[in-house]
């Protein structure tokens, strides 16, 4: 069946928790949603100033739907269709 004009694509997003390898070597969270549609990302910058002072930037993305850490894989599955899409296959 060919797609219809009214179709399009959606462009979703999944934070995935961190590793314990990333937490036992002390790495941050750099990625974070929120909001239901947007994840904000921090980018490390070492600072002119003190030795070995940080500051941090962020920027910010917007998405038809962000999915935090806490997600399971059911919600991923039923929040952007593909569960749905697999049960018509």
């Amino acid at each position: 069946m060919a797609p219809s004009v009214a179709e399009k694509v959606k462009v979703v997003v999944r934070v995935r928790p961190m590793t314990t390898k990333e937490r036992q070597h002390g790495e941050e969270e750099l990625v974070r949603c929120v909001s239901d549609r947007s994840v904000q990302i921090l980018e490390q910058q070492v600072g002119q100033g003190v030795r070995g002072s940080r500051a941090q930037t962020a920027l910010a993305y917007q998405f038809e739907r962000c999915f935090g850490q806490e997600t399971t894989q059911e919600e991923l599955f039923e929040g952007c269709g593909v569960k749905e899409m697999l049960d018509h296959v």
